[in-house]
C-alpha cells in the first residue's frame, strides 16, 4: 500500500513543474558560480595592493561590485581605544564609533554578521552615518573583516541592493568567502605603510643629527631641534623644549615670549615625564582649561590641544 501510494504521488507531479524546478536549481547554481568567479577575481587583484588608502578604496569598490549595492563603508578597528574609525564620502569626514554602538559597533564587539532587512526598524541601528552622507539606508549587511589569525581588523557595511531586494544568504556567503582576504590585504597594507613611515623617520633622524653635529650656537641648536620635531620626527603642530633648572626644581621654557614658562618637576604630564624618566602620552585633552595648557597659551594661542607627548631627554648613562 505504501509503495503504491508513493508511485501514485509521483505520477501526479506535472512534468512542467519538474522542468521549472530544474531550471531554478540551474539558475541558482549559475549565480553561485558567477559570484565565486567574481570573488576569486577580486582576491587575485587584492594580492598586488600595498598602500593602505588604495586598499581601503579597493575593498569598498569590491564590496559594491560583488554585492551589487549602492554604497559601502569600511571602518578600521582601534583596539586600544575600543572604537572604529572611518572616512565618509563625499568630504572624507572622520567618524569614530565606540564598540557596541550601532550595527558596526555591535559587529566589532561580537564578530557576528548582521543582515538588516529594514534598517530603521532595527532598535540598535544608528542613523548618524545616513545623516552625514545624505542617504537613507533600507537594507544593510554588516560584517567583521578578520585577518588570517581570526583577529578583527575592520568592519564593512554595505547598504541598499540596487535591485531593491534584501541581502541574501548568497550575499552573506560571498562576504564571508573573501572577508579574510580583505583582512589580510588591510593588514599587509598597514604593515607596509608602517615600514615606509619608519624608513622615512629613520632617514629624517639621520639627516637631523648630521645637521645638529655641525651647529655650534646653542640658541640655533634649540631652534633646529624644535623644527625637526615638528617637521620630521613626530610631525606635530607645536613642539617645545624645556630645560631643567636643578636649583629651583623646575622645568622652564623661554621662546617667543617675554616671561619664561616654569613647571614644577612633578607638575602636569611634562613634569611627571621628567620625574619618571619616561615618555608620557595624553591621548585626549578633555579640559582645555588645564593649568598646564594655560601656561602654554602665549605659545599656542587659542589652538585646541587634542593630544600631547612628553619625552625626557636623558644624559649619557641615563641620568636626568
Amino acid at each position: 500500500m505504501v509503495e503504491a501510494s508513493l508511485t501514485e504521488a509521483s505520477d501526479d507531479i506535472d512534468p512542467s513543474d519538474q522542468e521549472i524546478n530544474k531550471d531554478l536549481i540551474i539558475l541558482q547554481l549559475q549565480e553561485e558560480l558567477d559570484s565565486l568567479k567574481k570573488a576569486l577575481h577580486v582576491i587575485n587583484n587584492l594580492a598586488y595592493i600595498f598602500d593602505i588608502q588604495s586598499a581601503l578604496d579597493c575593498v569598498r569598490d569590491v564590496a559594491i561590485e560583488l554585492l551589487n549595492c549602492e554604497s559601502a563603508s569600511i571602518f578600521l578597528v582601534f583596539e586600544k581605544q575600543r572604537e572604529l574609525r572611518g572616512l565618509l564620502p563625499p568630504y572624507n569626514q572622520l567618524v569614530r564609533i565606540p564598540f557596541g554602538l550601532g550595527a558596526a559597533g555591535i559587529v566589532a564587539a561580537t564578530g557576528h554578521m548582521l543582515n538588516l532587512e529594514d534598517a530603521y526598524q532595527c532598535p540598535f541601528f544608528n542613523d548618524e552615518i545616513d545623516r552625514l552622507m545624505g542617504t537613507r539606508t533600507k537594507q544593510m549587511l554588516c560584517s567583521a573583516i578578520t585577518d588570517m589569525r581570526g583577529k578583527i581588523v575592520a568592519v564593512l557595511q554595505v547598504r541598499n541592493r540596487r535591485d531593491g531586494q534584501n541581502f541574501s544568504h548568497l550575499d552573506e556567503q560571498s562576504l564571508r568567502l573573501f572577508g579574510t582576504h580583505l583582512g589580510n590585504t588591510l593588514t599587509k597594507a598597514k604593515l607596509n605603510e608602517a615600514a615606509k613611515v619608519e624608513k622615512e623617520r629613520v632617514t629624517s633622524l639621520y639627516q637631523c643629527f648630521k645637521h645638529f653635529n655641525a651647529i655650534e650656537d646653542l640658541d640655533y641648536l634649540f631652534m633646529a631641534l624644535i623644527y625637526s620635531m615638528e617637521s620630521y620626527v613626530v610631525c606635530s603642530e607645536r613642539s617645545f623644549l624645556f630645560l631643567v633648572d636643578n636649583q629651583r626644581d623646575e622645568l622652564w621654557l623661554q621662546m617667543y615670549a617675554p616671561e619664561p614658562v616654569r613647571i614644577g618637576l612633578g607638575e602636569g604630564f611634562i613634569g611627571i615625564s621628567y620625574a619618571a624618566k619616561q615618555a608620557v602620552c595624553v591621548s585626549e585633552f578633555e579640559d582645555q582649561n588645564d593649568p598646564l595648557l594655560q601656561k602654554l597659551r602665549p605659545y599656542i594661542g587659542d589652538m585646541r590641544v587634542n593630544c600631547a607627548l612628553a619625552q625626557p631627554v636623558l644624559a649619557p648613562g641615563g641620568g636626568g
